[in-house]
């Protein structure tokens, strides 16, 4: 395993349990929806999310720091939509408790923003996304 990937699962593992942590600590606090408490947390965990990633792994790449982030929060979305739609059915249809399903929610996200933040946000996203004219 090279140096970066090691960097960039704890990223990743950071990310990923302060998300699930914040989620406990709103249902807790404001007795909200299972929802509103995944946005709340998706929200609150967002910028720490960033700044563990950029710090981490991502510093030194070529691409403008300002891109970077732009790119990363939209990424970061389409995330955080993706949690809330599995909190909604496995909290709602299934019956799972909100804690399980939040972190369901927080993997099967990770699943789609890890790849995207990788090769999109972070490294390779103008080759990944370019469109050759000749």
């Amino acid at each position: 395993m090279t140096h970066f990937w090691r960097l960039y699962l704890l990223a990743s593992v950071v990310s990923s349990l302060s998300s699930m942590l914040l989620f406990r600590v709103v249902l807790h606090l404001w007795g909200s929806s299972f929802e509103d408490a995944a946005v709340c947390s998706g929200l609150f965990a967002m910028p720490i999310n960033w700044l563990v990633g950029e710090q981490l792994t991502w510093h030194r790449v070529g691409v403008n720091r300002l891109i970077r982030a732009a790119r990363y929060f939209s990424v970061y979305g389409m995330g955080l939509v993706i949690v809330i739609v599995v909190v909604h059915v496995l909290s709602h249809v299934v019956h799972w408790p909100a804690h399980q399903s939040e972190d369901v929610g927080v993997l099967a996200s990770v699943f789609v923003t890890a790849p995207l933040n990788r090769f999109w946000t972070w490294s390779h996203g103008e080759r990944l996304f370019r469109v050759s004219v000749r």
